[in-house]
């Protein structure tokens, strides 16, 4: 494999690493309470899990995008 296959290799390995632990971020606390003195909490709480999401999944893509070139360089 060639240097540049190399780096791209390295960098989808390391944008996998960072989505894993944005996943793991996004599971980690628990839910607020469902009743209704709670339920002021849990907009805030979704919203933080879907913008870990997020994160999560556009480094997972990156990761995927560079595998691919990383393959395609040879």
């Amino acid at each position: 494999m060639d240097h540049l296959g190399a780096w791209l290799q390295i960098g989808s390995a390391i944008c996998a690493f960072v989505a894993a632990g944005f996943w793991a971020w996004s599971a980690v606390g628990k839910a607020p309470e469902m009743t209704w003195a709670g339920i002021a909490d849990l907009k805030p709480w979704l919203d933080d899990a879907a913008r870990r999401n997020r994160w999560a999944a556009s480094f997972a893509g990156l990761s995927a995008a560079l595998d691919g070139l990383a393959t395609l360089a040879g």
